[in-house]
């Protein structure tokens, strides 16, 4: 004998659970079209009483302070975001360690050929030139020919600072610290927001210049060896895994 399937409604559910655990009156619904927000007032009854469209921000506005608690989810993993202009709903997964599955390590790797001793040459010369300032020199792969280029793009520069126009196309960024070591400082941390590679020297006065570098993804940076990005670094000593003045601001 065939049994009819029987249909769960939420007046079927409410009737089961605590009353605590279920409210089925709307008092406010969302519609979301491709190109519009609809927003949809109720009564106390549930009944519609009118529908207007809404921005996207001022959606967004409204669940800013949003709790984040479901009932579902553990407190506090949904978070809301704005990449570009648009702003999106994210759910924090915490780090956990699964059976089974091999151990990945982060790495960073050049997809193009990576930067010659010609450059470092380069990269030396004009960190000497500029001294006792700062100087800023970018590079980017023009994939056509296959090959590289060095801009130093215009720039204002100082012993402590330099402030340059910032081409959107520079795969890595490299700036000097003059005489002071080779570090990422706060200013650093906080200006490089891209998605390229870092890198900064220092040192240059002296027989043993520094380079230090990392990639950057849209404010997270992760140090890397030299090797990553250049051929042959001499004379320029990489401190990878070595503590530098890191808590200097500038």
């Amino acid at each position: 004998m065939k049994r009819k399937a029987k249909t769960v409604t939420i007046e079927d559910l409410a009737s089961v659970a605590p009353v605590e655990a279920m409210d089925n009156t709307p008092r406010v619904t969302l519609t979301l079209t491709r190109e519009t927000i609809w927003l949809t007032r109720h009564d106390d009854r549930g009944a519609a009483i009118s529908t207007y469209p809404v921005s996207a921000s001022d959606v967004a506005g409204v669940f800013h302070g949003f709790s984040a608690d479901t009932g579902l989810l553990p407190a506090d993993v949904l978070f809301w975001q704005t990449r570009g202009t648009q702003p999106r709903i994210g759910i924090y997964v915490p780090p956990a360690r699964m059976n089974g599955l091999a151990m990945v390590e982060p790495y960073a790797r050049l997809k193009a050929p990576k930067i010659g001793p010609h450059w470092i040459e380069r990269i030396e010369g004009l960190s000497v030139h500029f001294l006792p300032d700062e100087v800023m020199m970018q590079f980017i792969y023009v994939d056509v020919f296959g090959v590289w280029d060095m801009q130093c793009p215009s720039q204002t520069t100082s012993p402590a600072s330099v402030h340059f126009k910032d081409n959107g196309e520079s795969v890595i960024d490299v700036h000097s610290h003059g005489i002071m070591d080779a570090f990422f400082s706060t200013v650093d941390n906080a200006d490089e927001q891209g998605l390229r590679f870092y890198c900064v020297v220092g040192c240059i006065h002296s027989t043993t210049p520094q380079i230090s570098c990392r990639v950057g993804v849209y404010g997270h940076h992760m140090n890397v060896p030299a090797s990553t990005i250049f051929e042959d670094i001499s004379p320029f000593y990489d401190t990878f895994g070595v503590e530098t003045n890191a808590d200097i601001p500038f």
